[in-house]
């Protein structure tokens, strides 16, 4: 393996292009609040957002527990990697190429690239898979479009990955592309038509596997991913969203179905906003990637059991979301339905899904025999239970259908407000006057106004902000205690007129209280004690004019 150290320069070229609101928003789910966006913090539990993310400084602060930084800092916590790692995996969401000391580096993608070449050339070699891809109804368009291949034999796979130079068995072992069994290397898939899975930027990170026919000694799963890598995680990756997202920012809706054929074949109907999940149910990890423009969602599943199963706790996860479910019945699913022709009746029911709240309440009640009191109650108490957690306007518009789900009265359903009131109402808070934060805020963002100021004021203006000041003063702007201040939207950002009244204030509360400490002294000589309250007198008349004096430490005086 190689372990070359990358460039300098190369790391300072990739921040320059790097959007913090794109990585973190690959993880975290972002809602816009002003010229930032805030987030649930991952790194301690909380229920309302506190992390900010300030796309224009490229940071991200947490009021809650503090942390800070900015996208390569993010990942290095959040994903548990190293700083290399984290440089490496930005620079693969980008398609930047990194720049290594000594020698040429050939990058992961780079492997996974040529196995995607080699599954493509057999795939043009296999007339039987070919002829269930053409009985699908795939085009050669679309099979060229998703890149499909095959993989053939393990004896034909590993030929290919000793003969080829470039390949280490090693990387292609931590990618996934082989497995290892008392020492000896495998390929992971084999003898099945090949899905090539890539990232939201567009980079092969793993493959999904369909198999076509039983193997000789047991049965193959039907579908099988790459397994978790580095660059992998089917928890967080849907399939097509490379190829969907600009139609997906464009129609302001993204399709959600269950199948890599089903995707295909939806965007060779036109409908090119459609997407899967890998094998796994929709969850929490995918929510960030599928609220990217804040499109309407739509989850279109199969309608039978499992579907439904899996379309009710997706609606209970998007409840806070616009869209709802469409179910395909007749043991149909959307690639059925394209290869059918079904086109209009696809349509139809992409235009009145369910909503997703109602779904949950119609597959709840469902569960139970509402004629039986005591099953009406259980059916009552869940569908109440789950309306609680939304918020309150959203919860009391439900009631009429509850009601008339469960054939009773709107005025018996009442909601008990879990959430306390410090909870909702939860904001940062800071010791000190929003006058002396708005005047931190400032200097932390006009730093060329820090020296000027200093001929007037100083740390002990601050009682409550000493650290703070102290840190502008040796310029470090990006310490978490300054993030606090600059990334806080609460915290208005001064004028330069407002800046002078902020400082003419705080001065003059600051010789005020001078003034009065110094008036209450006994044992200061008269003559003496006279001169010191002329002096801070004469300050405080200057600022009352508007006039900044210079500043003097209280043990001048």
């Amino acid at each position: 393996m190689c372990f070359m150290i990358i460039k300098t320069d190369s790391i300072e070229a990739l921040k320059n292009i790097i959007n913090i609101v794109d990585i973190i928003g690959i993880h975290l789910e972002l809602v816009k609040s002003g010229s930032q966006y805030k987030a649930l913090c991952p790194f301690h539990n909380e229920k309302t957002p506190s992390m900010v993310i300030s796309q224009n400084k490229g940071l991200y602060h947490c009021f809650g527990c503090g942390a800070s930084g900015d996208s390569i800092k993010f990942l290095i916590e959040y994903e548990k990697i190293n700083y290399r790692e984290a440089v490496e995996k930005i620079a693969s969401f980008y398609n930047f190429t990194l720049q290594y000391s000594n020698t040429q580096h050939n990058t992961k993608n780079d492997l996974l690239e040529k196995m995607a070449i080699f599954y493509t050339q057999q795939l043009a070699r296999a007339q039987h898979i070919l002829e269930y891809v053409r009985k699908r109804g795939i085009s050669q368009n679309f099979q060229e479009r998703f890149n499909l291949g095959y993989a053939p034999s393990n004896m034909d796979i590993m030929n290919f990955l000793n003969n080829t130079s470039t390949i280490n068995m090693h990387d292609a072992l931590k990618l996934g592309v082989v497995a290892e069994k008392q020492g000896k290397f495998y390929p992971f898939l084999k003898n099945r038509l090949i899905f090539p899975i890539y990232s939201p930027q567009g980079k092969i990170v793993g493959f999904g596997g369909r198999a076509i026919e039983q193997a000789t000694q047991g049965t193959y799963a039907k579908y099988l991913n790459s397994p978790q890598t580095f660059l992998f995680n089917k928890s967080k990756l849907l399939y097509g969203y490379h190829l969907a997202k600009e139609s997906i920012h464009k129609k302001k809706q993204i399709i959600i179905t269950e199948g890599y054929i089903d995707v295909i074949m939806l965007h060779q109907a036109g409908f090119d906003n459609a997407v899967a999940t890998l094998g796994t149910a929709l969850n929490k990890d995918h929510i960030p990637l599928i609220s990217q423009g804040e499109p309407q969602i739509i989850i279109a599943y199969d309608g039978d059991k499992p579907g439904r199963l899996a379309a009710f706790r997706a609606s209970k996860l998007l409840a806070h979301k616009e869209g709802g479910v469409v179910l395909f019945s007749d043991g149909l699913d959307p690639a059925d339905m394209v290869f059918q022709k079904k086109i209009p009746e696809i349509q139809n029911l992409l235009d009145t899904p369910t909503p997703f709240i109602e779904f949950v309440l119609r597959e709840i009640v469902a569960q139970y025999d509402i004629n039986n009191p005591f099953q009406k109650e259980k059916a009552f108490n869940e569908s109440v239970s789950f309306l609680t957690n939304l918020p309150e306007l959203i919860a009391e518009s439900y009631k009429p259908l509850l009601a008339s789900l469960l054939k009773t009265l709107p005025n018996l359903i009442e909601f008990k407000n879990k959430k306390t009131k410090k909870q909702q109402n939860k904001e940062i808070h800071f010791k000190n006057s929003a006058i002396n934060a708005g005047l931190i805020k400032t200097l932390a963002e006009t730093p060329s106004l820090l020296e000027e100021i200093l001929e007037f004021i100083d740390t002990p203006f601050f009682p409550d902000f000493q650290e703070e000041f102290e840190l502008l003063k040796k310029g470090d702007f990006h310490h978490p205690k300054i993030l606090q201040i600059t990334l806080n939207n609460n915290i208005p950002k001064l004028s330069e007129e407002e800046l002078k009244k902020q400082i003419c204030g705080i001065l003059y509360t600051y010789y005020d209280n001078c003034f009065r400490y110094i008036s209450q002294q006994k044992n200061i000589e008269a003559k003496k004690h006279s001169f010191i309250l002329r002096r801070l007198m004469n300050k405080k008349q200057l600022l009352k004019k508007g006039e900044i004096p210079k500043y003097e430490s209280f043990s001048t005086f």
